[in-house]
């Protein structure tokens, strides 16, 4: 990892095995980071991020106007959202392991006598990727049907900064653990977008075209999901 700055910017350099430069403004400060090509001259990464000068200002400014929601604590009172709607949290001690259980309005978790507050979390975590695993499943089936593509394989993991990833080569997809919390439009939002990317690699007008064909309200959803995080 490299630091270098271009203009008024910081920039993390991280060189990988790829072909072409990526570039993100990270939430939730707006740090920049560049993944650039082992052997890529320096000065044509400064270039680069110059001649993004005028994106990276819009994106930070939407980062800094967005308002961000306390980090959980994992006691009784907060609001959890699974699936778009929020639940109160009641934790309830006392039992010899941890069980979860969800009413109309409420989030109960049993908690075992000797369990710590970062363990709370990662129950909540399983359920996620429970409930999660249990809508992609059907999403992929049907969406994979309709677009005549097949992923050879597809699972759930904690992303911080992606809501979906796609292999290409290897045909492999990979979701954010944070769909859990969205209404199932934008769950089935991203999982069309990253199928999509079966038939169309890039980010190309084609791939926007299939989204616009089968997602009509794609571009809407996408905005929403990102001014959620």
């Amino acid at each position: 990892m490299t630091l270098i700055t271009v203009g008024e910017f910081e920039i993390e350099v991280i060189r990988k095995k790829i072909k072409n430069l990526h570039l993100y403004v990270l939430h939730p400060m707006g740090d920049l980071k560049v993944t650039a090509p082992l052997k890529m001259d320096i000065e044509v990464i400064k270039q680069f991020v110059l001649s993004k000068t005028e994106w990276i200002r819009k994106q930070k400014l939407k980062i800094s106007s967005t308002v961000y929601k306390k980090p959980l604590e994992f006691v009784s009172g907060e609001k959890i959202s699974i699936l778009g709607k929020d639940y109160i949290l009641k934790i309830i001690p006392g039992l010899s392991k941890n069980k979860i259980e969800l009413s109309n309005e409420e989030l109960f978790i049993f908690q075992s006598k000797s369990d710590k507050t970062d363990r709370i979390a990662q129950t909540i975590k399983d359920f996620y990727r429970t409930v999660l695993k249990d809508i992609v499943s059907a999403l992929i089936e049907k969406w994979e049907s309709s677009l005549g593509v097949k992923a050879t394989f597809w699972n759930v993991k904690d992303m911080k900064t992606r809501w979906g990833t796609c292999n290409v080569q290897q045909k492999r997809i990979w979701l954010s653990l944070k769909l859990a919390t969205k209404d199932l439009r934008h769950i089935e939002y991203v999982v069309v977008h990253e199928l999509a990317h079966l038939i169309e690699r890039n980010h190309s007008k084609k791939f926007y075209a299939i989204l616009s064909n089968h997602i009509p309200d794609w571009k809407l959803l996408r905005r929403e999901l990102n001014e959620s995080r």
